[in-house]
């Protein structure tokens, strides 16, 4: 009865996911790739945090200063205590340089660039995150509205040589519709990798919390509860550098998934008061709970159908009786079945609109899509797990 439950529960749920996500996508199809205009273009002030990235510091600061922009844009490097070459190879370049001899973290790298910066845009990208040359032209003009505190581009992979890099290119083209639908649903919870802020609003919020292991999260969030609106580009594009191994993406993944894990916590009074609270913090909450019930009812059946056949075939040999047959755990068929063919309808679905929407060619990818179908999800409950894990054993986790 138990996995009949747990069945009918995530069948109502993807339902009703996908059910408004494809309402708004057809709402909002017109909308998609339309980006504001502008006659006003603030002072933008971009701060780039890096800790030993002397392989891909260069390319992003000149990435930085080919943007296409009427104003000069002031690039502000934060070395965190690097021991590698990335503060010789930062002053190669016509930025300014904050150099910390010892790591301090992420978010206190760009709150000690927020605290020098008076611009009315404050922005950020990772120092192995590389932006097109017209995006900051896209993404200006939705700082028309005062009631956007913050704009984020689309994220694309930038090695895709191997299979574990290749899968997540999927993931992320996925990604890139599901964060634009979530814009027009008021819900866009997170600003990773590369983001622009109204700079009095991110001030006015505190900065970035410094004990937070996935502060661009915290900092949407903070937005969102403060009222203000979180915007996405589609047109405005960047490129990152994705972890290249099982054992690299599981680490990132922990990290993400503790951070979101402490983020609802923290945010726990937006549940039900606003849009992200209605929407995106009850499907997450739900999501994991049931990722967790399913995966871990289905491994401890597992163990136990082992056991149970491990000890028949063990009495079998003693006694010499081969004819006593081994067990198998009934499952609900019908409705796994069911979910299953759902599951896949809806999938067609996403590779269809998300392959339009991002110009990431899915299908041809077949075998790719077919991995991260098959084997993504399982890599992503178990660092959700080991996620908890940590948790609950306040294992240490830094940037």
């Amino acid at each position: 009865m138990f996995p009949v439950i747990i069945n009918i529960i995530l069948v109502a749920l993807t339902v009703f996911i996908s059910n408004v996500f494809l309402i708004t996508l057809f709402l909002k199809w017109d909308r998609i790739f339309d980006d504001p205009r502008t006659k006003h273009y603030p002072d933008v002030t971009i701060a780039v945090p890096a800790k030993n990235e002397e392989r891909n510091i260069a390319k992003t600061l000149q990435c930085l200063l080919n943007l296409k922009y009427p104003k000069k844009i002031r690039i502000i490097v934060i070395n965190d205590g690097s021991k590698d070459r990335t503060l010789e190879i930062a002053k190669r370049f016509p930025v300014e340089i904050i150099d910390k001899k010892t790591n301090s973290g992420k978010a206190r790298a760009l709150n000690d660039a927020l605290k020098k910066t008076k611009s009315e845009i404050f922005g950020f990208i990772d120092a192995e995150t590389f932006i097109d040359k017209n995006a900051l032209m896209h993404i200006v003009g939705y700082f028309n509205d005062k009631k956007v505190g913050a704009v984020t581009p689309s994220i694309y992979i930038h090695n895709s040589e191997n299979t574990i890099e290749k899968i997540q290119g999927v993931e992320y083209a996925f990604s890139m519709m599901s964060k634009k639908l979530l814009t027009f649903l008021n819900c866009l919870y997170v600003t990773p990798g590369c983001a622009f802020y109204r700079t009095d609003i991110v001030k006015k919020v505190g900065g970035f919390d410094e004990k937070n292991l996935t502060e661009d999260l915290e900092i949407a969030l903070h937005i969102s509860k403060s009222g203000y609106m979180i915007e996405n580009s589609i047109n405005a594009k960047v490129w990152t550098i994705v972890p290249d191994t099982v054992g690299k993406l599981l680490r990132q993944r922990i990290r993400w998934y503790r951070g979101t894990i402490h983020n609802l916590i923290k945010y726990k009074s937006m549940l039900g008061n606003n849009d992200i609270g209605i929407f995106v913090m009850p499907v997450m909450l739900i999501c994991g709970m049931f990722v967790l019930l399913a995966y871990s009812f289905m491994l401890g059946f597992s163990i136990l159908e082992f056991i149970y056949n491990l000890l028949t075939y063990s009495f079998a040999f003693v006694l010499s009786d081969y004819s006593i047959t081994t067990y198998s755990i009934p499952f609900s068929q019908n409705i796994l079945l069911t979910f299953s063919v759902f599951l896949f309808a809806v999938f067609i679905l996403n590779i269809y609109f998300s392959q339009k929407i991002s110009g990431v060619p899915l299908v041809k990818n077949f075998k790719e899509l077919l991995l991260f179908l098959i084997l993504y999800s399982p890599i992503l409950a178990v660092a959700l797990i080991i996620s908890l894990i940590n948790i609950i054993t306040r294992s240490e986790n830094k940037w």
